[in-house]
């Protein structure tokens, strides 16, 4: 393991998240859950097609029921989660006298319900508490506790702890963020993904392919979450293109749901890079989903990051970042070692065949044209570039984004 570090393993931190149940049929348990907190009044902050008494949804509110005094239906629109929304969704709790917090759905509404249950006893606006948007105020204490129910495997926003929240009014995608933000149970059933249609299969898991392999190749990279990538990339990769063909197939759908809570993990001690900075800046202005840039965005970050490393071979940590990529690759491809850059650009190749066997869509089909790259270069890509393994001219940026239009 020391081999893939320059000098010595690092000094390093663990913040392990809340309570994690995982396992096909664990949502049956959510009413044992809910009891813990005698019998609250509920809000359920989910999509609008979660109340509709069908699909995987249905089973979760069922068993919130049994146990609730009210489940109170927060109605969540589609897209990505919204500063507006969050505020509507805190004034609902507190005027509902919600005592719980509970996330359905994909990372957008496990977000949400995060910082709503954040922001319910405050009354204040959460963009007063935002990453580069606010005045600087921190959550110095508890909200309402939050349980996280995903049904996508994508984000692993259920053991994160920041909130994501977007506003195209005024064009920013930031962090709440704070330990407080942390759901206090996330309930991983990989049964309620059997339902997602192939495209939500395919951009959320190619996400989570993103969010395993950012972090190992972080300049914050260390051993605990290098074990968590090593076992669950190369799996995910395997197991993604099942779970596309096949929604069914629940041990398909169970790696993929350990992968996206593992690559919440990983993110969350080790960061992220260029793909994740720019995802923030395209979401901030357009209307293209997260897991669909990350997804179009990945193999041409790969060989602008191993091209930038390999052009610095008097540089140790260069050398050693570039191994990682190598590394990664060999995971991605299944192949045996060759050349670092070498291994570095096959994986990258492998990625980008996955995304076109998958038929992940490109910008272009959300109306995102040649005019738009000045507006969305112009937009800050947060501190994802800080960890990010090699220092990428501004031109190299450019060409990550643009291989996505």
């Amino acid at each position: 393991m020391a081999a893939h570090f320059a000098g010595s393993i690092p000094p390093f931190d663990v913040e392990l998240p809340g309570e994690v149940r995982f396992g096909p049929g664990r949502a049956r348990e959510l009413s044992s859950i809910a009891a813990r907190y005698g019998r609250p009044r509920i809000l359920a902050a989910a999509p609008a097609w979660a109340f509709d008494g069908k699909g995987p949804a249905a089973l979760v509110l069922e068993a919130l029921r049994v146990a609730a005094e009210a489940v109170i239906p927060f109605r969540l629109g589609e897209g990505e989660a919204v500063s507006s929304e969050v505020d509507a969704g805190a004034a609902l709790a507190r005027s509902e006298g919600c005592s719980l917090v509970v996330g359905i759905g994909g990372g957008a509404a496990v977000d949400t319900a995060k910082a709503v249950a954040a922001m319910a006893p405050r009354g204040e606006p959460v963009e007063s508490y935002l990453e580069g948007v606010g005045d600087g105020r921190v959550l110095d204490r508890p909200g309402l506790p939050c349980v996280a129910v995903p049904t996508t495997a994508g984000t692993g926003a259920e053991v994160t702890r920041n909130a994501v929240l977007s506003s195209r009014d005024r064009r920013y995608k930031r962090s709440l963020r704070s330990l407080y933000v942390v759901p206090r149970i996330a309930v991983v059933d990989p049964e309620l993904a059997v339902t997602a249609p192939p495209f939500v299969t395919a951009a959320s898991g190619l996400d989570a392919i993103v969010q395993l392999l950012e972090p190992y190749v972080s300049r914050r990279a260390q051993p605990f979450t290098d074990a968590l990538a090593a076992q669950a990339l190369p799996a995910a990769v395997a197991a993604l293109p099942r779970a596309y063909a096949d929604g069914s197939d629940l041990e398909a759908r169970s790696v993929m749901a350990l992968a996206a809570l593992y690559s919440g993990i990983c993110l969350a001690h080790a960061g992220l890079g260029v793909v994740h900075g720019l995802a923030s800046a395209v979401g901030a202005c357009t209307t293209v989903p997260h897991g669909v840039v990350c997804a179009r965005l990945v193999a041409e970050a790969v060989r602008a990051n191993a091209e930038a490393l390999a052009g610095r071979k008097d540089d140790a940590a260069a050398t050693a970042r570039l191994a990682r990529l190598a590394q990664a690759g060999r995971w991605v491809t299944g192949r045996p070692a060759g050349t670092p850059l070498g291994d570095a650009l096959a994986g990258a190749d492998r990625l980008a065949a996955l995304v076109e066997a998958l038929r992940v869509p490109r910008f272009r089909d959300y109306g995102v044209t040649e005019g738009d790259v000045a507006a969305i270069l112009a937009l800050p890509l947060g501190g994802n570039m800080k960890t990010n393994p090699a220092d990428l001219a501004p031109g190299d940026v450019e060409r990550i984004l643009r291989s996505g239009l």
